[in-house]
């Protein structure tokens, strides 16, 4: 199915002598990754290596048509195609946009101590403006944490891949994630689905890591905080921050989706600056 999608698509293809892999990124949700250059020109690139085998296709191609809907998008990761198969080979490289910086989480771990609040600032406009236009084109992210938000040259780049579900028999939470998510979802309640106040929820969690230069609730992953967060315990608010910004990521983190604002109402307010 990949294959015809990559076909029928006229998915640029690339041949992997094109690269020269210069180091391991890690692994990903869909397996490592790595940092490489072409071996003419100066662009550096992301491979992402991808067992077609291991994964749900459709999540995949889901995932990558939304990207490509959006490559233009200063503040989303580009995908620039597919390194060409091997005959009866079933794995794949992605190649995508690199991000100088790595995620949101090890660009504020590095940088914090010399962020002014406008750069700050500066980091949620992005981040809640790119938010925002999916919400106008009726996509929800669903996935909104430090590590689906990446940062280069200190622009925002938001990445979709660790929606796509791989095939496993047992389904392991990443309780790293949970403070980022809709209590609602936390609660295991069948009627709730994710939508955008889901979004507006970890968009509202985010924008107070980015005033803090720190993992919320300290990174702490105990199921006990899963506990604490429905029952509606928060970050405390860091002193020296700017009213109109605590207030507004303290509406987004309501536990009532009804009482969160759009994202549109987000953007707007955070562009005026409590004007």
């Amino acid at each position: 199915m990949f294959h015809k999608w990559v076909n029928e698509k006229n998915i640029k293809l690339f041949d992997f002598n094109e690269f020269l892999i210069a180091q391991e990124l890690g692994d990903g949700s869909l397996g490592k990754a790595y940092y490489a250059n072409k071996n003419s020109g100066t662009r550096s690139y992301m491979l992402k290596y991808v067992n077609i085998n291991d994964i749900i296709v459709e999540d995949l191609i889901k995932d990558l048509e939304t990207r490509r809907k959006f490559n233009a998008h200063i503040n989303v990761l580009k995908f620039y195609g597919v390194v060409k198969f091997e005959p009866g080979n079933e794995c794949c490289y992605l190649v995508m946009e690199y991000a100088d910086s790595g995620t949101l989480r090890q660009y504020l771990k590095a940088k914090f101590e010399g962020l002014t609040w406008e750069d700050k600032n500066h980091l949620a406009i992005q981040l809640v403006s790119v938010v925002s236009d999916l919400h106008d084109e009726e996509i929800v992210h669903r996935y909104l944490n430090p590590n689906t938000i990446l940062v280069h040259q200190n622009t925002v780049k938001l990445k979709f891949f660790n929606k796509v579900n791989k095939k496993i028999k047992e389904f392991q939470p990443d309780l790293s994630i949970f403070p980022y998510t809709d209590p609602k979802m936390l609660q295991l309640d069948e009627s709730s689905q994710l939508g955008k106040k889901s979004d507006v929820y970890s968009v509202g969690v985010l924008l107070w890591e980015i005033s803090s230069g720190k993992p919320p609730f300290g990174d702490d992953c105990s199921v006990e905080l899963v506990t604490q967060i429905i029952n509606g315990v928060r970050e405390e608010v860091i002193p020296n921050t700017p009213t109109y910004y605590s207030e507004l990521y303290t509406e987004c983190w309501d536990d009532e989706p009804d009482k969160r604002p759009s994202m549109n109402d987000v953007v707007k307010r955070i562009l005026m600056g409590g004007r």
